[in-house]
């Protein structure tokens, strides 16, 4: 009996572990954009909401490349108002 125990523990650790959801992936959005030698540096963000949040946010980016910051914002963050 004791040798049939550990197979079986076996088998039922690895048949159970297919039941356990992975992990996410972490996923992180970024940008840094330029515009007449005014750069917003890099940002970096847990999700495309606070990512589309920063974009709107001037004193983030230092008041640097509205036009782009805007068209980002259109192409990436929809249905959201400027």
């Amino acid at each position: 009996m004791k040798n049939l125990l550990l197979p079986a523990l076996l088998l039922f650790t690895v048949a159970i572990s297919g039941c356990i959801p992975k992990s996410e992936k972490k996923t992180e959005v970024s940008y840094s954009l330029e515009e007449n030698g005014c750069s917003t540096e890099t940002h970096t963000f847990s999700s495309q909401d606070a990512m589309c949040d920063g974009l709107r946010d001037d004193a983030l980016n230092k008041h640097c490349a509205q036009s782009l910051r805007y068209d980002k914002f259109k192409n990436e963050c929809p249905n959201r108002t400027w």
